[in-house]
């Protein structure tokens, strides 16, 4: 998923990527795609495995870094 999350990172997607499939151990996914340009692409050449990229609202935790007030 990471190498994944990085290609569409690299291609300007501005949603954060999670693993939600459930899988604990390392797979080797062989896609027919030789560039990732859409997340319907990709989902095409994932549909085999019964996977599929999907947004969804999903809230996270971040650490966040910001200017200390001068209160405090």
């Amino acid at each position: 998923v990471s190498s994944v999350s990085n290609a569409l990172d690299r291609q300007g997607d501005p949603y954060p990527v999670t693993d939600n499939t459930g899988i604990k151990h390392r797979i080797d996914l062989r896609l027919a795609i030789s560039r990732i340009e859409s997340i319907n692409e990709l989902n095409k050449a994932l549909k085999k495995y019964g996977l599929e990229f999907i947004l969804q609202d999903t809230p996270i935790d971040m650490i966040v870094l910001k200017e200390k007030s001068k209160n405090q």
